[in-house]
C-alpha cells in the first residue's frame, strides 16, 4: 500500500532503489506543486532566511535566536504550536482539510564551533561558530515546505508536523523529540541532509542506513611476553592484528550487514 508521504502528496509510491539514486528532479517536482511566480517569490524569501540563519549561527542547546526566528515564521503561517519541552527547538502542526496520516518533517538548528573563512558575503558574524554542516539550508528548506503546504491545506490529506530539532551535532537533541511521535500520533517522519557532489535539484535515497554517524571503536589485543630464548612460550598479538586488517574489506562489504 502507498506510504504516508505518498498519500499526502497524492502520488504513487516510488519503489526503493540501491545504491543511492535520484527519486525526483527539480523540474518534475516543482511543476507538480508550484507555479513560476510562486516559485520566484518563495526562492527570494528562502534566500533571505538562509542568509539570516547563516550569519547568526548558534551552538547546540544555545539556539535561542534561531528558535525565535523559526517560530515567527511558523506562526505567520497560522500553524499550531507544538511544545517540545526542551530549552531550544520548536515544532508546529499543519492540519489538512482531508483525512489522512500524520507525517513529520524534520530539520536541525545547531551550528559547529568552527571559524568561518569562506569569504562569503553572508559569512558567520559570530566568532568561532559556523553553519559548516548546512543546517541553515535544512531550516530554510523546511520553512519553504511549510509555506507550500500551508497554502494548500484545503487539498492536504492528513497532517504535517514540522519539527526543528536542537542539538543534532552533540547527538542529544533527537532523544528529547521522540515523545512527539506518541503524543502527536506520527505515522512516519522524514529528514534530509544536503549532499554536495550530487546533481543539483535532485533527491537521493537508498535502502537501509544512509550517511549515518559513527562513534568509532577501540580494539585492544593482548599478548603474552616471554624470554627471547623461549619465544614459543609467548603470544604475539601482531598475527591477530594482521588477520583482522586483511579481513576488514570483507567484514565491511555491504552484503555482510543490513545497516541499523
Amino acid at each position: 500500500s502507498p506510504n504516508a508521504l505518498a498519500e499526502l502528496c497524492g502520488a504513487a509510491q516510488t519503489p526503493p532503489m540501491h545504491p543511492a539514486q535520484p527519486v525526483c528532479g527539480k523540474e518534475s517536482f516543482m511543476s507538480y506543486i508550484i507555479s513560476p511566480p510562486e516559485e520566484t517569490a518563495l526562492q527570494a524569501h528562502l534566500h533571505k532566511l538562509r542568509t539570516q540563519l547563516h550569519e547568526d549561527p548558534e551552538l547546540s542547546w544555545q539556539e535561542h535566536r534561531t528558535t525565535r526566528l523559526v517560530r515567527r515564521e511558523l506562526e505567520a503561517l497560522g500553524l499550531e504550536p507544538v511544545p517540545l519541552g526542551l530549552p531550544t527547538g520548536t515544532a508546529a502542526l499543519l492540519r489538512g482539510a482531508l483525512p489522512g496520516p500524520t507525517v513529520g518533517l524534520r530539520a536541525d538548528l545547531d551550528a559547529l564551533p568552527i571559524t568561518e573563512r569562506t569569504g562569503a558575503e553572508f559569512a558567520s558574524r559570530v566568532p568561532g561558530v559556523m553553519h559548516a554542516c548546512g543546517h541553515d539550508i535544512h531550516m530554510a528548506a523546511l520553512l519553504g515546505a511549510a509555506r507550500l503546504l500551508a497554502a494548500r491545506r484545503e487539498q492536504l490529506a492528513g497532517n504535517v508536523l514540522f519539527l526543528f530539532q536542537p542539538a543534532e551535532e552533540t547527538g542529544e537533541g533527537a532523544e528529547g523529540c521522540c515523545e512527539l511521535f506518541r503524543l502527536e500520533h506520527i505515522d512516519e517522519i522524514y529528514g534530509l541532509h544536503n549532499l554536495p557532489g550530487f546533481r543539483f535539484g535532485q533527491v537521493y535515497t537508498t535502502l537501509g542506513s544512509f550517511a549515518p554517524a559513527s562513534f568509532g571503536m577501540t580494539m585492544r589485543f593482548h599478548g603474552k611476553t616471554s624470554h627471547a630464548a623461549y619465544p614459543k612460550d609467548g603470544i604475539c598479538p601482531a598475527y591477530a592484528v594482521g588477520r583482522l586488517l586483511a579481513a576488514l574489506p570483507e567484514i565491511s562489504a555491504p552484503g555482510n550487514f543490513s545497516g541499523m
